[in-house]
């Protein structure tokens, strides 16, 4: 999996832009501790800090759909 396909799973919150990930540049430190710092703020707002959102992601829907239909065939 590359890493713009996993992140339509709807498992990061976001996907960073960097000069070079393996010697990155001050500005790049600095852009990944912002987007960390807001992440944990959407965390702590969120009452669920489950693995639920995952389930929004794009690629996602049809696992949701047919979850449903199981859902509705068991009760």
């Amino acid at each position: 999996y590359d890493i713009e396909s996993y992140a339509t799973l709807g498992l990061l919150s976001e996907l960073l832009s960097v000069e070079n990930p393996e010697q990155p540049t001050n500005d790049d430190l600095l852009l990944a501790k912002q987007a960390i710092a807001q992440a944990f703020k959407e965390i702590n707002a969120e009452q669920s800090r489950g693995l639920e959102q995952r389930l929004h992601g794009q690629n996602r829907q049809m696992s949701k759909k047919v979850r449903e239909l199981l859902r509705e065939q068991w009760l």
